[in-house]
């Protein structure tokens, strides 16, 4: 939270800016308009923190004073706006919605990024597509994110849109191995902690779970009204990008989407220290029937399983899990970051995987079959 002595500065130049605006004639306010504007404009990007070990949202006033002059009312969020301010910097105005996210729980902030807008400028207001997204994308009760970086003379602005999820207190994001991660949810909640050995742990309105094994670990909670899905970390500091680099590369067809997803599984499974897996002629042939009933809106999960323990994938990590999105990467991302797919995809059991795949214009579908045995 800003200082009284930070946020009284930023106030100041405010009102002098506001002033160089909106005065009529006279020989002062001719004065003002050519001195206060053009110092304005100039004025260097002031950036909030990129970084946060707490996961909490953050009112404030902007230290910029040329985002206090855009926001133009709206509520400003600093740990929102921290990520905004890291893509800014360092995607230079070019990311996905994934990108957006991480950079926001990077930030601190801890509910899920659902919209994003970036464009360039020069001067004290914001590009066409920042003003278009503030004037149609952002609804009422949503926090935003805004922050400008500086390259040369052109400022590359980003805002972010997220919907707040009420009753979630602040909490931790990094903790030493074997601390418990604690946290009270509304009553009706329901939760999952999926470690990064893919074991998982749930529970209804008061997460209190051990963080016994080093690296990343998944919360997912469904508190009335909303959705939280966070990383949180036991014994190392979060990545400053995460696993997957998106969106990835193009599938031609089916079967170059199925084998780029057995490639990325690899990837993923490598850096969590895990054994790699190996393509089985079985669970790809029984991975067919389920694309098709996703088609339909007729697959469920645990026919599907009974499915594969009927031919004989009787080890218990069988599982099957799906994804679509517009990249095969983005896909399997997709399920990183949520408790089901986590859980199905980081077994350290599985040693066979099956997929089978649909190419189309609205992107990737994918069914993904996982056994050990």
């Amino acid at each position: 939270m800003a200082s009284p002595l930070r946020t009284a500065r930023v106030l100041a130049a405010l009102s002098l800016s506001l002033g160089a605006l909106t005065l009529g004639g006279g020989c002062a306010a001719h004065h003002a308009e050519r001195v206060q504007a053009p110092d304005l404009a100039s004025a260097l990007p002031v950036l909030p923190a990129l970084e946060a070990d707490q996961y909490a949202r953050g009112g404030g006033i902007p230290g910029d004073p040329v985002i206090a002059l855009a926001l133009q009312g709206r509520s400003w969020d600093e740990a929102l706006s921290g990520g905004a301010a890291s893509l800014a910097l360092d995607k230079d105005g070019r990311f996905t919605l994934a990108d957006a996210r991480w950079a926001a729980w990077r930030a601190g902030y801890p509910f899920l990024v659902r919209a994003a807008a970036t464009g360039t400028g020069t001067g004290t207001q914001p590009p066409p597509e920042i003003a278009t997204a503030l004037a149609t994308v952002m609804r009422p009760g949503d926090d935003l994110g805004l922050a400008r970086a500086r390259s040369g003379e052109v400022d590359t602005w980003v805002a972010l849109l997220a919907t707040p999820v009420p009753g979630v207190p602040s909490f931790s994001r990094d903790y030493t191995p074997g601390e418990h991660i604690k946290l009270g949810l509304p009553e009706g909640s329901s939760w999952s902690v999926v470690s990064p050995s893919g074991e998982r742990v749930d529970g209804a309105t008061t997460v209190d779970v051990a963080l016994d094994e080093d690296g990343e670990w998944w919360l997912e909670a469904h508190p009335p009204g909303g959705l939280l899905s966070v990383p949180v970390y036991a014994g190392m500091a979060m990545p400053p990008v995460p696993v997957l680099e998106l969106p990835g590369a193009d599938a031609e067809g089916p079967d170059s989407a199925r084998a780029l997803a057995y490639g990325v599984v690899d990837q993923v499974r490598s850096d969590f220290g895990l054994a790699t897996l190996s393509p089985d002629p079985t669970l790809e042939m029984l991975a067919q029937a389920p694309l098709e009933g996703l088609e339909a809106g007729t697959w469920d999960h645990s026919a599907a399983v009974a499915r594969l323990r009927g031919a004989g994938f009787v080890g218990a990590s069988t599982d099957q899990v799906w994804c679509q999105a517009s990249s095969v990467a983005a896909c399997i991302d997709n399920l990183l970051r949520s408790a089901d797919g986590r859980a199905a995809l980081l077994v350290p059991a599985h040693r066979f995987v099956g997929a089978q795949a649909r190419v189309g214009s609205d992107g990737i579908r994918l069914v993904i079959g996982l056994a050990g045995e």
